[in-house]
């Protein structure tokens, strides 16, 4: 069985379990300060974190390795996100995506618009961008982006989900502030 030390990290795995709840609540302007980026909006999610800790228990892991295998589930997206807050010169990679990125935000809101799945209004791409449709576009334009590009270009490898996570987390805070 799994003993505590004398950091208490068995109090701290317990605190995180107990406060399972939590993840559904969006992030505050206090949680933003301490790198508290995302939360669970469908509750159903919750369940892959029981299981975890069902799957740990049965392990009998250390509190220590649980609490660090929780703390890297979002280590990744941080260091991608800070990553590109350094900023990209103009003409690189991420210049290239976000150009034609824009150019489908206007093709996908023209189509949503004709379709009927979106009403006609002065924020439409603005409602767009915050809609979960706008992950599956960021999909598809690196996609796009990859059947046209060389193989030694960086978009000719797989682009992890944790970058896509990352990037549309970073366009859509830059994206609603100047909407603002």
């Amino acid at each position: 069985m799994a003993q505590n030390d004398i950091y208490d990290s068995e109090g701290k795995y317990k605190r995180f379990k107990d406060n399972l709840l939590r993840l559904t609540e969006p992030p505050s302007e206090q949680d933003k300060r301490h790198n508290r980026l995302y939360y669970c909006k469908n509750t159903e999610n919750l369940e892959y974190f029981r299981k975890l800790f069902a799957k740990w228990e049965a392990q009998d892991i250390s509190y220590v390795r649980r609490n660090r295998l929780l703390q890297t589930l979002g280590v990744k997206e941080k260091r991608i996100i800070a990553a590109f807050k350094k900023g990209s010169p103009v003409g690189s990679i991420t210049d290239k995506l976000v150009k034609r990125l824009f150019d489908a935000i206007y093709d996908a809101t023209g189509e949503a618009v004709a379709s009927g799945r979106l009403d006609d209004h002065y924020d439409v791409r603005f409602e767009f961008v915050n809609r979960s449709e706008f992950v599956s576009l960021v999909r598809q334009v690196i996609k796009d982006i990859r059947a046209k590009v060389s193989s030694r270009s960086v978009f000719a490898k797989d682009v992890s989900e944790q970058v896509i996570t990352a990037f549309v987390h970073l366009f859509r805070e830059q994206y609603n502030a100047k909407q603002k």
